[in-house]
């Protein structure tokens, strides 16, 4: 039997729909919309956190109920995913879903004074996210407006640079919102570097589907 309880509200990445549900989809065996009252959704270096307990407030999200039997699994995929430095499950809070009340876990922002967090009125969306949503588009635009020309350092330093300084800031930019990416995508625990995360994503069938346009 598990230790851990049987049902886990969610409210950011984790959610049906969103980017890191497949994660824990084959171990859930149904899930609802919810309502966790008296906490506030916070955005945090760009990932929602729940406070600590705001009376008043309320935060939407969803109701996971786990697969009967495979709840060590549920909680030891969901505790990989979460880490241990921004978050911390509580375990026995109660949530609204469907007329009634349920015990249920949550993750709960630690050190919430750090980040500056800003106060969230409506449920968080990864399409919402402004780093996917327009960033992201933005440098795709300009990566693909870039016109090359053949110089050398040596011969024309100035131009050299120019160009050079503007790919390695358009590649870095790059790099960074994948990274943002595959946080929301596989999680932010320290366990994995960076780079292990963004290899990661040829495992991911989305990702292994040809563009067609």
């Amino acid at each position: 039997m598990s230790e851990y309880p049987s049902k886990l509200f969610v409210y950011g990445s984790l959610k049906p729909g969103e980017l890191g549900f497949e994660q824990v989809e084959h171990l859930v065996s149904n899930h609802s919309a919810a309502k966790l009252n008296d906490f506030a959704l916070y955005l945090r270096d760009g990932l929602p956190v729940i406070s600590k307990q705001e009376p008043g407030a309320s935060v939407t999200g969803v109701l996971l109920d786990i697969n009967y039997g495979m709840e060590n699994e549920f909680w030891t995929v969901v505790s990989e995913y979460e880490g241990t430095t921004n978050y911390k499950l509580e375990d026995s809070l109660p949530v609204n879903s469907e007329g009634k009340e349920f015990l249920a876990g949550a993750f709960i922002g630690r050190k919430m004074g750090k980040g500056n967090p800003e106060r969230l009125y409506s449920p968080w969306s990864s399409k919402l996210d402004p780093i996917f949503s327009q960033s992201f588009p933005v440098l795709h635009r300009d990566i693909a407006s870039n016109t090359l020309k053949f110089t050398d350092a040596e011969h024309d330093p100035i131009g050299y640079w120019n160009q050079m300084n503007g790919l390695l800031s358009q590649y870095l930019l790059l790099v960074s919102i994948l990274e943002h990416l595959t946080v929301v995508k596989f999680g932010g625990s320290k366990k994995q570097e960076p780079m292990v995360r963004i290899r990661n994503f040829n495992k991911v069938r989305d990702f292994q589907t040809p563009f067609v346009r």
